[in-house]
């Protein structure tokens, strides 16, 4: 995919997945760290009944490029290229971790381009680097001779104890054209980018007055209650729910209440524009 030079930054063309039709007002998606739009798949089908959902693949994962520059300005950027591009108009943002820190930004620094913001576990707030081990263990993996994933699993199991986790570092292998795997997330600049991708993404006077949802994890660590007072100072239209029996990743771990809370927030940003 070719780059383009929008807003004094390369941005690049990101690969995405459609749910929906273009009657719909337009969702755009953003996965997290070590994610990919495929990880949306039921949750954007489920949401293409109200609207026309992308599922973007950021740079360095799924199908996107890759670069070797990742901050939150390039980020946003390819983003922005990617609605202007389709003369979208107004979005609805909905961004969970990593994707959650994109959307803030962009609904921040430019509010006239977002309807209404979704942030899925995750906080306006710098947090500890917590991927090197699993950089590590990727790149100590030769994924071009392995010849299942299973092997992969077998590899990861003494090292990764939690299943779960295993399983999302698998589901980042994918196969060439020739039938040799390979790993589809940029680990290599992923790693190399760590510190500047666990930064706070807003700055003190960055601040978004449309509609906002945070969503956390009943369980998770990762957006609590007390992040509240913070994240109004930027969001002073702002709604928290907690999804129950969910940790990090709400979307995975308890689908229902997740679209219920979504579908609310939808019928409350109708309520205001009538």
């Amino acid at each position: 995919m070719p780059e383009t030079r929008f807003n004094c930054i390369v941005a690049l063309d990101l690969a995405h997945l459609q749910f929906g039709d273009g009657e719909k007002p337009p969702l755009m998606i953003l996965h997290g760290l070590l994610g990919s739009s495929r990880n949306w798949r039921w949750i954007g089908k489920s949401l293409a009944r109200d609207f026309n959902v992308f599922a973007l693949d950021l740079r360095n994962h799924g199908n996107s490029p890759s670069a070797e520059s990742m901050n939150f300005s390039e980020l946003v950027e390819d983003v922005r290229l990617f609605i202007h591009q389709r003369n979208m108009g107004k979005v609805v943002m909905m961004g969970h971790s990593l994707g959650g820190k994109v959307a803030m930004r962009l609904a921040c620094r430019f509010s006239t381009e977002v309807e209404a913001l979704i942030v899925v576990d995750v906080s306006p707030k710098p947090y500890p680097i917590l991927h090197r081990k699993i950089f590590q263990v990727m790149a100590s993996i030769d994924a071009s001779k392995l010849t299942s994933r299973a092997e992969a699993d077998q590899l990861l199991e003494p090292i990764i104890a939690h299943q779960r986790l295993q399983k999302f570092i698998v589901s980042n292998l994918a196969r060439d054209p020739g039938g040799q795997f390979r790993w589809q997330v940029d680990h290599e600049t992923l790693a190399r980018n760590q510190e500047t991708l666990a930064q706070n993404p807003l700055q003190k006077n960055d601040r978004y007055d449309g509609p906002v949802l945070f969503i956390r994890g009943e369980y998770s660590p990762f957006l609590k209650e007390s992040d509240l007072p913070v994240i109004s100072c930027h969001f002073p239209n702002v709604s928290l729910t907690a999804i129950p029996e969910s940790g990090h990743n709400p979307h995975v771990d308890n689908k229902s209440d997740f679209l219920t809370a979504v579908h609310k927030f939808r019928e409350k940003i109708l309520a205001d524009l009538q």
